[in-house]
């Protein structure tokens, strides 16, 4: 398969929905082929053998459970279980309308098995809208700890809670930011824009003070199926990521990390290409990857390990890597979730850019973009857009009165695409689309800012004109701060920015309102963390505007 081709099935035309199909049975030909989705058919029959019990129920379910990509009618259950002698395990589950069971509403069990790493996902139906239900889960004779989660609303819908977390690296700190959630009810949905796990070495991106606390496995980069397997299950057993999981349904897409690092469709920074990969121990006794092997293998690797770690649906597109989907909740608002790392991006060009070197280049590619304004357009209420990287401009400084000799901060991000964001802005403002605001991570910073098309020449910070959406920028959830020194003075657009804080973005949405709180915690060196709401922000229904509440 061209590699070019990874992730671009037509979505419109007479012929879109054959060309698709046939698109994605080429690409599970290939990840079959390279031994990488042995467990897609369906549950089979087994049993779990001859098996000594495990001691305690934490033994078996040592990696708590999950919920997530709900609708109306359905969602997704997870867990996985462990057990070093069984290669087939049995794993039922129940599903109720109250924590203590009385009022099951769904029942069901699948075989778990070592070729799909033991995980055991379910999609649970047939249930009612915006409802909360309890769920847990039995194997090998023990009991999994309870989990929460709950359906979306449909028709009129007064009020939508969400909690939007990103970047969260192990080596840095403990996830006190996944704490504070867990321990809300103020919260409907969890958020996750990426980063989720970070597939670097020790020693290679970390916080040398919690070296000996946050022990990275396996103890190297992540490369192969087995390495992403292992760091997912790491992270897994975290106990504040469990809490949060356990607490509240999560929608997820991934960022570069859950890859290597700068990734794009054909390349990443972190990546040196060769046929295999090639490992060494160097003097120290750490094993090192020199060479990572193929990248479209390393792609699919991690591909495997996200889709059985994540509660996430597996269709046959979500399976190629296509993970743009959309989120109805009722009249109030749709969460549009888009890729804007694997699928259709075209390599950044350096770290500081000017606007000529962006033209041509696409972060989401052809067929997503166009799915993307279809989903803009027909979406009544909030459009709410969750993306991985910085969607306004962050200029750093001007060396003439040409716009493009402008220069800016980081062209990973949208500035480095600027060609496609003006699409995206030409739609929006030719087909009067109102009511737009992006969510983003990935910067482990928080920002607010005015979108605009042009916010150094044809916008008034004053009034707001020249405002065509609104983004929001959740800062990370344990990851280090980056070194932006981007003067407010120059980008007038911005409302709100905190660059030293780790933290979470709670957004409160309702029919005439938007709010967004941030929220910001003082450590990540221990468990012990301060909490503090740091400023909120206003969006009013219609008015394409942000205003500074605190």
């Amino acid at each position: 398969m061209d590699k070019k081709k990874f992730c671009e099935p037509p979505t419109s035309g007479a012929g879109a929905d054959l060309d698709r199909r046939n698109f994605v049975r080429g690409g599970l030909g290939l990840a079959a082929t390279a031994g990488l989705y042995p467990w897609l058919g369906g549950c089979d029959d087994g049993d779990s053998g001859s098996l000594p019990e495990p001691v305690s129920d934490e033994e078996v379910f040592l990696h708590g459970v999950a919920s997530g990509d709900p609708d109306e009618r359905s969602l997704v259950i997870w867990t996985r279980v462990t057990s070093p002698l069984a290669s087939r395990i049995r794993v039922s589950y129940e599903l109720a309308r109250d924590a203590a069971f009385a009022d099951v509403v769904a029942r069901g069990e699948r075989i778990a098995e070592s070729v799909s790493d033991y995980t055991a996902k379910f999609v649970v139906e047939g249930l009612l809208p915006d409802s909360v239900y309890h769920y847990r889960f039995w194997a090998l004779g023990r009991e999994s700890p309870v989990g929460q989660t709950r359906t979306t609303a449909q028709g009129a819908v007064s009020a939508l809670r969400l909690a939007i977390v990103s970047c969260a690296s192990y080596a840095h700190g403990y996830f006190n930011v996944y704490r504070r959630i867990a321990d809300r009810d103020d919260v409907d949905f969890v958020v996750h824009l990426g980063d989720y796990i970070y597939e670097y070495g020790p020693g290679e991106y970390g916080d040398q003070a919690l070296i000996d606390q946050r022990r990275l496995d396996p103890p190297h980069e992540t490369v192969t199926t087995e390495d992403y397997r292992r760091r997912y299950a790491l992270y897994r057993r975290d106990p504040d990521l469990q809490a949060l999981h356990a607490r509240h349904p999560m929608i997820a897409v991934w960022d570069d990390h859950e890859f290597a690092n700068n990734a794009s469709r054909d390349s990443a920074e972190n990546h040196s290409e060769s046929a295999e990969p090639e490992m060494i121990v160097d003097s120290s006794g750490a094993e090192i990857y020199l060479k990572e092997g193929s990248w479209l293998r390393r792609k699919l690797a991690a591909l495997t390990a996200w889709l059985e770690w994540m509660p996430v649906r597996e269709s046959d597109e979500v399976r190629a890597g296509l993970i743009y989907r959309r989120f109805h909740f009722g009249d109030l608002a749709d969460l549009i979730m888009l890729d804007t790392r694997l699928c259709g991006r075209d390599p950044q060009v350096n770290l500081l850019g000017a606007l000529k070197f962006s033209e041509g280049r696409s972060l989401m590619g052809e067929a997503q973009r166009g799915w993307f304004l279809q989903q803009l357009d027909g979406t009544p209420g909030w459009k709410i857009v969750g993306n991985q990287v910085m969607f306004g401009q962050l200029l750093a400084g001007r060396v003439s009165g040409d716009p493009r000799e402008d220069l800016y901060l980081n062209m990973d991000q949208w500035d480095g695409y600027q060609a496609e964001r003006g699409l995206v802005l030409d739609h929006i403002e030719s087909k009067a689309i109102q009511d737009v605001v992006v969510l983003t991570g990935d910067i482990h910073s928080a920002w607010a800012m005015d979108i605009s098309r042009d916010p150094y020449r044809q916008y008034d910070p004053q009034t707001g004109a020249g405002a065509l959406a609104v983004e929001l920028v959740t800062t990370s959830v344990s990851s280090p701060a980056l070194p932006i020194n981007a003067p407010l003075q120059t980008n007038p657009h911005v409302r709100y920015a905190e660059t030293r804080h780790r933290g979470y973005l709670r957004l409160e949405i309702g029919p005439d309102q938007l709010r967004a709180d941030f929220h910001c915690i003082d450590s990540v060196a221990s468990r012990e963390s301060r909490e503090w709401l740091d400023s909120s922000c206003l969006v009013e229904r219609g008015r394409s505007r942000l205003l500074r509440e605190a």
